[in-house]
């Protein structure tokens, strides 16, 4: 899958994700959990259209190496463009 990234939504989240989730069924209103947000910047130089592979394999080994990555936690990546990715450190 290619991701198509202009000026306009060249644009992404990075969010902590939590150590534990509810447990159980969250049929109705759900279960509320906190992500904190941790970063955000633009991913992608220029306009260009950009695989998943791509951007996985440019963006995580970089945000492993900022200094909120946290050992043995878990970190959600969200774009405006329409790609997420979820990674370990």
């Amino acid at each position: 899958m290619k991701f198509k990234v202009n000026n306009f939504n060249n644009f992404c989240r990075v969010f902590e994700l939590p150590d534990e989730y509810p447990h159980g069924f969250c049929f109705g209103n759900g279960s509320p959990i906190t992500f904190k947000m941790v970063d955000w910047f633009n991913p992608v130089d220029g306009n260009k259209e950009i695989s998943y592979a791509e951007l996985y394999e440019t963006l995580v080994p970089w945000l492993r190496k900022k200094t909120y990555v946290q050992k043995n936690k878990e970190y959600l990546v969200m774009c405006d463009f329409g790609a997420s990715i979820t990674f370990k450190s």
